[in-house]
């Protein structure tokens, strides 16, 4: 006998889950976006917020993910965290440009990708982005210089990182999409020779993340991926 699902329980993962891509939001927002109704909505991000999943910007403002989902995270990521946190920092010395990390999730056609961890730039004029801040890595549609695109020719650690490189196609991608001013350069990490299971990224502006030092800032950051990839 099959065990049924619990609708409750789905509602909420999908409230969660949606808040999380589309944050700040409010409730009307929210059950048009899930096509719910609203009042479930409602009680559904109290109920969360009361468990401190979920923060509300006062008493009818809108609603956000908590610190809390991190601790969620950091069990989840604390292995590659710990494993990267030598690099973030020596990619910092030697740019001088945010470090990220991201945390990876979902298949090709609706991959997730989460920030872990960010290194500020020491410079004025830098680019910060909150831990917790998720994208979806298919909307809006990739460009062919993206880490959909990278994924695609490199599905797996043996592909990326187990084999001679004879392809001479380069192991970073670079991205400028998420903000209009900013350029982000990254590689992605693997679990050894199987998934993805994030990426680790220099992000600044383009201003200063020009096209001529984008292959020097990205080789720096493909030999990272691939040392915490373990390879």
């Amino acid at each position: 006998m099959a065990v049924q699902s619990l609708q409750t329980v789905e509602n909420a993962m999908s409230v969660l889950e949606t808040v999380s891509q589309h944050q700040p939001i409010g409730v009307s927002a929210l059950a048009r976006l899930l096509d719910m109704d609203k009042n479930t909505v409602q009680r559904i991000l109290v109920t969360l917020g009361r468990d401190g999943w979920l923060v509300q910007d006062g008493p009818k403002g809108s609603w956000t993910l908590s610190a809390k989902i991190l601790s969620l995270s950091s069990k989840v990521s604390g292995v590659m965290l710990e494993r990267s946190r030598p690099f973030l920092s020596a990619l910092l010395s030697a740019t001088k440009e945010s470090v990220t990390l991201w945390k990876l999730d979902g298949p090709h056609e609706s991959r997730v990708t989460t920030l872990i961890e960010i290194i500020e730039s020491p410079q004025a004029l830098r680019i910060s982005i909150p831990t917790g801040t998720t994208f979806d890595l298919n909307t809006p549609p990739g460009s062919h210089f993206d880490v959909q695109s990278f994924l695609e020719r490199f599905p797996n650690g043996r592909t990326a990182w187990g084999t001679p490189y004879l392809d001479h196609a380069p192991r970073y991608f670079a991205h400028d999409r998420s903000y209009p001013m900013a350029m982000s350069i990254g590689s992605v990490i693997f679990d050894g020779p199987g998934s993805p299971i994030g990426s680790i990224a220099v992000i600044g502006p383009k201003t200063r993340i020009t096209e001529d030092k984008q292959q020097h800032i990205g080789e720096e950051i493909a030999n990272a991926a691939r040392i915490i990839s373990g390879f």
